[in-house]
């Protein structure tokens, strides 16, 4: 904008030159002057050409970025100032009238006028001064004083005034010079806009557009004003005394009317100059932060209301001084460096500042911004400090809660990782130890009673106060009559600082010596379970928040455990179904195995009754026999009554009850002894062949009792289990057989124990090891040998204990009930034989469906003197009674097989009794003394015998009947 306007005025200036040099070179005068003969001279088109280019090239220069002058503008201004000099040396020097001087001085191209020539000197020296020297008032104060002299001589030409113009000054000053003298000298002032006045004139503000406004009425009046009177003195209205006169009254009254204007404006400017003062005064005053304005060396230039107040003091008191008067000397170190920063940067600086004044800490949000003089430099600092502490208050309460929260998701998750209750207060006591700041943690589980609390876990720190305060875990703490109690009663959180410590008697140590306690409840189902006490050496240590967080705590602590309580309930509540599935599917198992055993048993029983039979008749009659004969008989016959109850328990050793089970009085050690030598083969004798060895010894009490068993059963029991004793000793080993009184309780019980020193079980072969069919002997081994100890043992009341490891061995143990004194001495009642005479008066019928049984059975009985008849089949025997009941002669005694093809014992003794109710049925069974189908006592049957049948409790049963 200024280089165009620049641009302007010396095209105008260069235009005018440019004319009069055309006037001189076509000898046209009207074109160089237009008055009485003043052209405008070569001098003058000379020195406006020169100050024209230099004025134009530095101004060029400067638009682009350079600074200084160019060489050529330089030698321009230098030309224009001699040329200026040698005209205006010429003027006072008088050598326009000397020939010798106008040879000297070059004739008519030097000839310029004493005006024009001190005109353009002054151009061409503002030109050359340094910019240091021009940021002043010396470069526009030296270019406008020409101005008068420029203005004079245009009223001179308006007013065509010859006295004025023939003044030394004017002389030969054209009117082209003038009006290009007048267009240089702005266009050198548009050069440097900031110097001096110019700075007003060129800037935006009202002032300066108050100035531009005087400035255009200061040449534009005048000149108006003298143009009016010319045009009256031409017209013959005003006279030349006149016509002054009114141009000097008129131009009083312009600038009055100028005056007045500048002062109306300037009114108006102050006007709105003090509404923006009292704005920003308002708005300074009645902010509620604090501004301020310090002055190079700190002092306060100026402070608000609200920074006054804040310190508590007058303004007064507060200007003048630095913040060393007011805050301690590292903060007023801090302000200090600061505002060093912000005037050394001439940058604003935004930032947090803390402030301590008579003992009030506050944080404030501090904003500050250089103090420029008139050249940008800095002279201070302005600042607004806004009070944030109340924000950084909220902020910090806010970080605060959120750690907590983190730190209570922190807890929760790593509760929540644990299953059982033990690892859950483990959990929560080590967290609050090294998360919450604890110097001691612990959780207690209230007692039933509610008297004491159990401490169930404690941190690792707190084992430091173990011997001081009485702690581990397991220890019981009193919770009557101290906090403790409170809290379980108020099932709220107890908390005991060191202001107030409570010294109730049977208070813990704990809580009367550390600084700080919290105590608070875990409610499990809205029961308090336990407390959670957390302490700090520290007095007044925890505060509200604290407090409010260890209650949040422990509702997720009384959460996890009511989840692993209830987990607790569904696993073990599925281990029971999960037993109960499996010892339902046991007894299916079983039920099959004694359906299938107790058919094999029947058919056994048939087979073994003829050999029986006849080995009981042998021993019966072997009175003639060697001994050693009677012997071999009483022990085969031993064997074949332990093999009927073996084969009894086959069928039944998956029933629990004991109803068909006769027990007497036993001599354990009696027992064991000969355990011991019916197996001697197996652990002796067999084992030697192969170089190993293995030792069997029995341990019996001195005060050993009489045990109420089923003999056979316990020997059977007793057999198989050192048989597996010996099984599991490949290597050798020892065997161990105790029998001892157990201590006295409800009932008097007697262990019966067999150790050995074998490759024992591991943990899921010891979980299986009494399934049915289970064994780890491969193709050896029927899986049934431990079943059938562990049905004995529940058939005497009692369980199989078992104790094994690997590499170790195995320890078996039952208990057996000990026979009473009245037992062991009531008599056996043995019915006396009747003769054979009074036998052969009872007629018996023996129904059955193998010959071979028949035979021996029908033998026997007649050898002892009955009158018997056999009939094969069941349908035989029907006939056989009715033959007899027609013949008046009808059977006393009727002895009938159960199972038979056809017709089965059933019906047969229905049939006996409906034709001779009289007579006695008695059946025989290969199933034992109870039906397959459960049945104790059949219908239409006065005695039930098992298969093959002791011939003494048979003749016994037969002589009391035939009586």
């Amino acid at each position: 904008m200024l280089l165009r306007a620049q641009l302007v005025l010396i095209a105008c200036a260069v235009a005018l030159t440019l004319i009069s040099l055309v006037g001189w070179l076509f000898d046209a005068p009207y074109l160089t002057g237009t008055q009485f003969g003043t052209p405008m001279l070569p001098g003058a088109i000379a020195l406006t050409l020169l100050c024209s280019y230099a004025i134009v090239r530095t101004a060029r220069d400067r638009d682009t970025g350079k600074t200084g002058m160019r060489r050529s503008a330089r030698i321009a201004a230098w030309a224009a100032v001699i040329l200026g000099l040698i005209g205006l040396g010429r003027h006072l020097l008088g050598y326009h009238d000397i020939d010798g001087a106008r040879q000297l001085l070059g004739a008519g191209w030097i000839h310029v006028s004493s005006a024009a020539a001190l005109g353009n000197i002054i151009i061409g020296v503002a030109l050359l001064l340094p910019r240091s020297v021009g940021r002043g008032y010396v470069y526009p104060t030296l270019l406008i004083t020409p101005i008068p002299a420029l203005i004079t001589a245009l009223l001179g030409y308006a007013m065509d005034a010859p006295t004025l113009l023939d003044a030394p000054m004017f002389s030969e000053l054209s009117l082209f010079a003038t009006l290009a003298l007048a267009l240089l000298i702005p266009a050198a002032l548009l050069l440097r806009p900031d110097s001096g006045w110019m700075a007003i004139v060129t800037s935006p503000s009202p002032a300066g557009h108050t100035a531009r406004v005087l400035l255009v009425a200061a040449f534009l009046l005048p000149l108006g004003i003298t143009g009016l009177v010319q045009v009256g003195r031409l017209a013959g209205v005003v006279r030349y005394p006149f016509g002054y006169g009114a141009a000097i009254v008129l131009g009083v009254a312009s600038l009055a009317i100028i005056a007045i204007t500048v002062a109306s404006r300037l009114d108006r400017s102050d006007k709105a100059a003090r509404s923006v003062q009292n704005l920003v005064e308002a708005i300074i005053e009645n902010t509620p932060a604090l501004i301020y304005a310090k002055d190079e060396a700190g002092r306060f230039l100026r402070v608000n209301r609200r920074l006054a107040e804040s310190l508590g003091l007058p303004r007064d008191a507060i200007v003048g001084k630095t913040d060393n008067d007011f805050f301690p000397a590292e903060l007023a170190a801090a302000y200090r460096a600061a505002d060093r920063q912000v005037m050394t940067s001439r940058t604003a600086l935004i930032g947090e500042e803390e402030t301590r004044f008579e003992g009030r800490s506050q944080t404030y949000l501090s904003s500050k911004a250089p103090l420029l003089d008139e050249q940008g430099e800095s002279i201070g600092i302005v600042g607004i400090s806004i009070d944030i502490t109340a924000q950084k208050s909220a902020e910090a309460l806010l970080a605060l809660k959120v750690q907590r929260l983190k730190l209570l998701d922190e807890i929760t998750r790593a509760i929540a990782r644990r299953h059982d209750i033990a690892s859950i207060f483990q959990a929560a006591v080590v967290a609050v130890e090294e998360q919450f700041d604890a110097d001691l943690a612990l959780i207690g589980r209230v007692a039933p009673s509610g008297a004491t609390i159990e401490v169930a876990q404690m941190g690792p720190q707190t084992h430091r106060y173990r011997d001081a305060f009485g702690l581990s875990i397991g220890r019981e703490i009193r919770a009557t009559g101290n906090p403790v109690a409170d809290c379980i009663a108020q099932r709220e959180l107890i908390h005991v600082d060191g202001s107030a410590q409570d010294v109730r008697p049977g208070t813990p140590a704990f809580v009367t010596q550390m600084g700080s306690i919290c105590i608070t409840p875990i409610l499990v189902d809205d029961e308090v379970y336990g407390v959670l006490i957390a302490a700090r050496r520290d007095r007044d240590s925890f505060d509200p928040a604290e407090c409010r967080f260890l209650t949040q705590l422990v509702d997720h602590i009384g959460l996890s455990v009511q989840q692993s309580i209830v987990l607790e309930t569904l696993q073990r509540t599925v281990e029971d179904l999960r037993m109960s599935q499996s010892s339902a599917l046991a007894r299916e198992r079983l039920a099959a195995i004694g359906q299938m055993a107790s058919g094999i048993a029947h058919d056994l029983n048939n087979a073994l009754t003829p050999i029986s039979i006849r080995t009981q008749s042998l021993r019966e009659n072997s009175r003639d026999l060697p001994p050693e004969i009677q012997t071999y008989l009483q022990m085969v016959e031993r064997v074949f009554n332990d093999m009927s109850a073996t084969i009894a328990r086959m069928r039944d050793f998956y029933r629990t009850d004991n109803a068909d089970l006769e027990r007497a009085p036993t001599d354990l050690g009696e027992l064991i002894g000969e355990v011991i030598e019916l197996t001697r083969a197996r652990w002796s004798d067999m084992p030697r062949q192969n170089g190993v060895v293995i030792t069997v010894e029995a341990e019996l009490a001195a005060d050993l009792p009489p045990a109420l068993a089923h003999t056979a059963s316990i020997r059977d029991a007793l057999t198989n289990l050192i048989l597996n004793a010996v099984d599991a000793m490949p290597g050798g080993g020892a065997i161990r057989v105790r029998a001892y009184p157990l201590p006295s309780g409800a009932d008097e019980r007697v262990a019966l124990e067999i150790s050995d020193t074998g490759e024992g079980m591991d943990a899921e072969t010891l979980a299986h090891c009494i399934d049915p069919f289970f064994t780890t002997k491969g193709d050896r081994g029927t899986g049934l040998g431990l079943a059938m100890v562990v049905a004995a043992a529940q058939r005497h009341g009692a369980e199989l204990e078992i104790e094994s490891s690997p590499g170790v061995g195995t320890t078996m143990r039952m208990s057996l009930p000990v026979a009473s004194a009245a037992i062991i001495a009531q008599p056996g009642s043995v019915p006396a034989a009747r003769a054979t005479g009074q036998r052969a008066e009872t007629r018996i019928l023996i129904v059955d469906d193998d010959p071979a049984v028949l035979e021996s059975t029908a033998g026997y009985l007649s050898i002892i003197g009955y009158d018997v008849t056999a009939a094969e089949g069941g349908q035989r025997g029907i006939e056989e009674l009715t033959r007899a009941v027609d013949a008046q002669q009808p059977f006393d005694i009727l002895i009938t097989d159960l199972g038979m093809p056809h017709v089965d014992g059933d019906r047969v003794a229905a049939a006996a009794k409906a034709i001779a109710p009289d007579t006695f049925v008695i059946m025989l069974t290969g199933w034992g003394k109870r039906l397959p189908d459960g049945r104790d006592n059949p219908a239409n049957v006065d005695a039930l015998l098992a298969k093959p049948p002791d011939l003494g409790k048979l003749r016994a049963l037969l002589d009391t009947v035939s009586r």
